[in-house]
């Protein structure tokens, strides 16, 4: 299984995978539940009730995979 994370940064900062595996480290997240990538978005998509579309952000992260490969 690969695990990604979909960060929205703030303005004018970077989000880097060992500076994001460095911090869930340091706060305790066990190895095996550390991501493998780092996908950046400027929003959320959301469903039409507000929400954060899961089904979604699982369509573009197996896209972007896809597409890497």
């Amino acid at each position: 299984m690969r695990i990604s994370v979909i960060v929205i940064p703030k303005a004018g900062q970077a989000v880097s995978l060992p500076e994001l595996t460095r911090f869930l480290t340091d706060a305790g997240l066990a190895r095996f539940k550390l991501p493998e990538r780092v996908e950046l978005v400027s929003e959320f998509p959301l469903s039409p009730f507000g929400k954060v579309s899961k089904q979604t952000l699982t369509k573009l992260i197996a896209e972007k995979l896809s597409s890497s490969r």
